[in-house]
């Protein structure tokens, strides 16, 4: 591939993504809606003809690494392990 050919994929690539951010924006702006409807409703449960939305509370237990890390340091550097990623950037 050209330098050309590169530079011309990677201004592409920088139009989609900024698509990409003002889709999402819209996106999360409809979500809002909805759920403004919902709570004005006092719902979290709406159904129509072709839908069913609901916007309900969801609980989950999340281990906290960094308390743990803090009080049980032994432990945590036992059980740590490290992992290779690759990680992509334009600058």
């Amino acid at each position: 591939m050209t330098k050309q050919e590169l530079e011309k994929k990677v201004n592409e690539l920088r139009s989609l993504e900024q698509m990409e951010k003002e889709l999402q924006i819209e996106i999360e702006a409809l979500k809002d809606e909805i759920k403004e409807e919902m709570t004005a409703q006092g719902t979290d449960k709406i159904s129509t003809d072709l839908f069913n939305v609901s916007w309900k509370p969801f609980f989950m237990s999340r281990f906290d690494s960094k308390a743990f890390r803090q009080t049980h340091a032994e432990l945590y550097e036992q059980y740590c392990r490290s992992i290779e990623t690759r990680r992509f950037v334009i600058a």
